[in-house]
């Protein structure tokens, strides 16, 4: 009877921790290094860093603005997307070239659930939750998720977001990219660190700009014009790079020092979803997602 009644007490101290404190994702001072290889290397690599601050309202609702910014200084940053988080503890992510959302973690979810990511076609079944201890000592909750469909895994940590990247949630049939989350810091301390990689940042090229600068891509989604301004940029070599999802190189353009327009009836591009880059000779500046009507 003693014995029985102790192992009722470890059970329930197991179940109020993993019940007990909630982490929530969406929250400023965090930082997140990613690490992207495109074709394992064959097209290309790069890191950036991910951040959220600031709010602003879209149709009546609430959301935090997302930062990408690639190079290892952190000088450069451009707006990725907007972000959201309730009180389901459901977590929603809105492009700067939609007017929709799409859920990208639920983390209320119980083992055996299924819920969609990303894509109509990318059905996850929630196979085990556990606790995680990070580097500074804390318990957070792990997800793991299997997604039939691809024959494939993705890992959530609660607070953190999935270990391909934060904003990579449900990319685990996605052809191209095999994204990583590398290092996650908040508020100074850095509480995940993949031990595959040496540094936070994974250098595959030195950016020689020394100032901080912040590149806008407008409109987004272009139609007829697309213009890519900086706020006060002196340099010669910089270019704009457009790519298809499958790495080919479709649009390349020498920079002004401060305002581009292309002019897209002159260009090859059709209607679709592209990545861009900004390059300053054969460094990375920046990069992001470009839609076309």
């Amino acid at each position: 009877m003693k014995r029985f009644f102790t192992l009722l007490i470890v059970m329930s101290s197991y179940q109020m921790s993993f019940g007990q404190v909630y982490f929530p994702l969406v929250d400023t001072g965090k930082t997140w290094s990613t690490f992207h290889d495109y074709c394992k290397g064959k097209w290309y690599t790069f890191s950036e860093y991910t951040k959220i601050s600031g709010d602003t309202l879209l149709d009546g609702i609430q959301y935090k603005k997302v930062w990408n910014s690639a190079d290892s200084l952190g000088t450069v940053w451009a707006l990725n997307s907007f972000i959201r988080e309730d009180q389901q503890r459901q977590v929603f992510l809105r492009n700067t070239y939609t007017s929709e959302e799409h859920l990208l973690y639920n983390f209320n979810l119980q083992v055996g659930d299924l819920l969609v990511l990303q894509y109509p076609e990318d059905t996850y079944r929630v196979d085990s939750i556990f606790l995680t201890t990070l580097l500074n000592g804390e318990q957070r909750r792990e997800f793991i998720l299997q997604d039939s469909a691809y024959n494939c895994t993705d890992t959530w940590i609660e607070g953190i977001g999935s270990l391909r990247g934060v904003l990579n949630s449900g990319y685990c049939g996605i052809v191209g990219d095999s994204p990583k989350l590398v290092c996650f810091t908040e508020h100074d301390t850095t509480k995940y660190h993949d031990p595959s990689y040496e540094k936070c940042y994974i250098i595959t090229g030195t950016s020689h700009i020394p100032e901080t600068i912040q590149f806008n891509v407008f409109p987004n989604p272009a139609r007829e014009t697309m213009t890519i301004e900086s706020n006060g940029l002196n340099d010669d070599n910089l270019s704009f790079e457009v790519y298809n999802l499958l790495g080919k190189l479709l649009l390349n353009v020498p920079l002004s020092h401060q305002k581009t327009v292309i002019y897209l009836k002159n260009t090859f591009l059709s209607p679709g979803v592209f990545v861009y880059r900004v390059m300053n000779d054969s460094s990375l500046v920046t990069s992001g997602k470009l839609s076309i009507l």
